[in-house]
């Protein structure tokens, strides 16, 4: 019985933290998608204030 149970808290912990790290990960895709948004947006606007001669 405390074996199974030592097995079950093990899998637990081991589904959060495949969990945490899922959501790091997701997050850090997310910060550097926002990051490419505003490069292209300036790159953008750039190009705008160029053309307007």
């Amino acid at each position: 019985m405390y074996n199974e149970k030592m097995e079950m808290y093990k899998e637990k912990m081991e589904a959060q933290s495949y969990a945490e790290n899922l959501k790091m990960e997701m997050h850090k895709e997310k910060m550097e998608a926002q990051s490419y948004a505003e490069i292209s947006r300036s790159n953008l606007n750039e190009n705008k204030s160029r053309t307007k001669v």
